[in-house]
């Protein structure tokens, strides 16, 4: 136990470290007395387990906390319970065929067996993604803990957890961890994805977006691929239907935006959780960020770790601020109805942004695909994920294109010029940069760059409606004429956030309410 080494692996039974404030009799394994441990005497860098509780929780806690890779015994044997799952839910579904007289009970115990290589890798997969959406919450833990505390108060408030029995840190020792610039362990975040995961999943259950058609397809997925191309009617009447697409959504939720953000919208909106699933689906599927996940993982073992995270956390602000942009009006669409009325705007503006965008986010989209191509990824990638930057106010262009009757690339067109013309790319940009102090000062950060947004797209659309207006630069320009006296208004405050040093929230509400009176928005 106290060999260095690089995997620690525990197979078998037994509770074999634990934490250096624990007695051994708290470690509850009388057996393994004489050899037991202390955390800070073992010498190996990752602990993997196929086996339970060969750690204490607070031991992991203190491993992590030391820089050894560790996560909880529930998380690293999670596909033993997947593989369950997916084992009762097809004999399910094959049992409708069986019922139906459409197979025989041996045909059914022979594609069993031939569909078991490819449940074991939906299996992994799911632990992959899980295990990926752990590291992802770690690497901003710090900067996330404000969430995760009120994440567990939430829990509390509702009788979901009890912070002693989970070993979760109380609000003191949270108070310690924030003033020492700490966050959450990876055994600590564990504990937290997994209740955020049993939550959503009990409250999408309760809700109908099990029930919205396009929801079908993450019951399809779920199932091997004989399943899906034979049976694949049988699914519509399976028993457990919903709980396995409400299972679905919730891991993807969880694994992709992390624990959190499911709770941080629903207090800054009021949303329930069907209404923040809703939202995330839409926003994954219109700005195909699924898609760009699975190509980033794709680069395993070929680009540095850190490469992949940096673009992961990129999709993430994305799904993040694009849900909070569809639940503050997506026009009561269904989730079909949204993605094929979002979809074809999205790809039509990155297909032409590199025409009408401006110089400065030209040279912000080269540099940002420049540094991630240097770190080893494809160029193809890096654009895709650099230009997510871009396609921040998407959503907007489209409902105005949709408003005016006008092309989409037309009011692209002149939402980037608009953005040009008043330096909002440039007050965007550096408004990346604002740290929040705390959690009201990141809702009022969101929200003032949701206004901007939404400034930079009135004064592009007021442009485009004047008489004669040609999209771009000129229209803006005319409009600028036309409206002399609030666009001078807008250029001395912009002059005067340049040169008034770094920025904060105060200043960006002063702005977003000068420019709002400069749009009429």
């Amino acid at each position: 136990l106290k060999t260095p080494t690089d995997l620690l692996w525990f197979g078998g039974i037994g509770t074999y470290i634990k934490a250096t404030t624990e007695s051994h009799a708290d470690a509850g394994d009388r057996a393994n007395d004489a050899i037991r441990v202390d955390a800070p005497q073992l010498r190996a860098r990752v602990i993997g387990e196929g086996a339970n509780l060969g750690v204490t929780q607070l031991a992991r806690i203190e491993l992590s906390a030391a820089g050894v890779k560790v996560n909880t015994d529930a998380v690293d044997n999670s596909a033993g319970v997947d593989c369950s799952d997916h084992e009762v839910n097809i004999k399910i579904a094959l049992g409708a065929v069986v019922g139906a007289g459409d197979m025989t009970e041996k045909q059914r115990n022979t594609l069993l067996a031939k569909m078991t290589d490819e449940v074991g890798e939906l299996v992994l997969k799911t632990n992959y993604n899980q295990t990926l959406a752990i590291s992802l919450v770690e690497a901003r833990a710090p900067a996330l803990l404000e969430d995760h505390a009120r994440f567990m108060r939430t829990l509390e408030s509702n009788g979901l957890l009890d912070r002693a029995v989970e070993q979760l840190p109380t609000d003191e020792e949270l108070a310690e961890r924030r003033q020492a610039g700490r966050g959450l362990t990876r055994p600590e975040i564990s504990v937290l994805v997994a209740y955020a995961k049993i939550t959503i999943f009990s409250e999408l259950t309760r809700s109908d977006v099990p029930d919205d058609p396009y929801m079908e397809r993450f019951l399809v997925n779920y199932m091997p691929g004989p399943i899906r191309a034979k049976y694949k009617g049988v699914l519509q009447t399976h028993r457990l239907r919903r709980e396995i697409i409400a299972t679905v959504a919730a891991n993807a939720l969880v694994n992709e935006a992390g624990p959190t953000l499911h709770n941080r919208l629903r207090e800054e909106t009021g949303a329930s959780v069907g209404e923040i699933v809703r939202a995330f689906i839409i926003a994954r599927e219109v700005f195909g960020l699924h898609g760009i996940a699975n190509d980033i993982n794709a680069l395993d073992n070929k680009v540095a770790a850190a490469t992949q995270m940096e673009m992961h956390l990129a999709l993430s602000d994305m799904i993040a601020a694009q849900s909070l942009r569809l639940l503050q009006g997506s026009g009561g669409r269904s989730i079909g109805e949204s993605v094929a009325f979002y979809s074809p705007g999205v790809e039509q503006i990155a297909a032409t942004a590199d025409g009408t965008i401006t110089d400065f986010s030209k040279t912000r989209l080269g540099l940002r695909t420049a540094e991630l191509t240097k770190a080893g990824a494809p160029k193809a990638l890096a654009g895709k994920v650099a230009a997510l930057e871009l396609l921040g106010g998407a959503l907007d262009v489209i409902e105005v294109a949709d408003e005016l009757g006008r092309d989409v690339s037309d009011v692209a067109a002149n939402y980037f010029a608009a953005g040009a013309r008043f330096g909002l790319d440039w007050l965007r940009s550096v408004s990346r940069e604002v740290k929040p102090a705390d959690h009201w000062e990141r809702i009022a950060l969101g929200r003032l760059m949701a206004d901007l947004r939404a400034q930079q797209s009135a004064i592009g659309a007021a442009a485009l409606a004047l008489k004669g207006a040609k999209p771009g630069v000129a229209s803006i320009a005319k409009w600028s004429e036309a409206n002399a006296e609030t666009a001078d208004r807008a250029d001395r405050l912009i002059a005067e956030l340049r040169s008034a040093g770094a920025l904060s929230v105060a200043k960006l509400a002063v702005a977003s309410s000068q420019l709002r009176a400069v749009s009429g928005s």
